[in-house]
């Protein structure tokens, strides 16, 4: 009952670890030790002779070693490259060479693959923040990574077909745009 209220207390308190590694087991390997340290603790119970620090000691070290499980675990899994199938490997690699993508693009490059499991594996991996939605349509995707503008990514806009779908834009915010792109390409003035 007291490893039960222990866990139960360390998730309340933000621990949420504790429910990918167990606590239970790790006390289970040194039972001996634990209850040895326990009883040691509570002879003087509620008297000023009360030690708890081998207890203490105990249950900090055996957070410390669950901290370790858990950072061996992530490891593992980190090095695997997530939970991702092949096929879902395959997709965010065909994301990734051809972003950013429709859900088009990858019924026609990937004929082998039914139009239901890409939606089903394009809905997982935005769940799992590999790729994100961008731009308007909902069918448009991108890996999700941290990257720098490149100047291959701007592209030229119509002036016409810009003007026609938002309007005219003021020369006031004309300019502004154009000082921050002047930043941003390091241009000078």
């Amino acid at each position: 009952m007291s490893r039960l209220l222990t866990n139960l207390l360390l998730l309340k308190n933000n621990y949420l670890f504790i429910q990918y590694v167990s606590f239970e087991n790790l006390i289970e390997q040194k039972k001996k030790t634990y209850y040895e340290v326990l009883m040691d603790g509570q002879k003087d119970r509620y008297s000023e002779k009360e030690k708890v620090d081998k207890w203490m000691l105990l249950f900090l070290q055996s957070l410390e070693a669950l901290i370790h499980r858990l950072e061996q675990k992530y490891d593992v899994f980190k090095a695997k490259g997530g939970y991702l199938n092949e096929r879902q490997k395959r997709i965010k690699e065909f994301i990734k060479s051809n972003q950013p993508i429709k859900l088009s693009d990858l019924v026609n490059n990937m004929p082998d693959i039914s139009i239901n499991t890409l939606k089903k594996d394009l809905q997982y991996m935005k769940i799992e923040k590999i790729i994100e939605s961008v731009g308007k349509n909902k069918g448009t995707a991108k890996v999700k990574e941290d990257c720098d503008v490149m100047i291959d990514q701007l592209r030229a806009i119509d002036n016409k077909r810009l003007i026609k779908k938002i309007g005219a834009i003021p020369m006031e915010i004309s300019e502004k745009v154009k000082e921050n792109l002047r930043i941003i390409l390091d241009l000078d003035e």
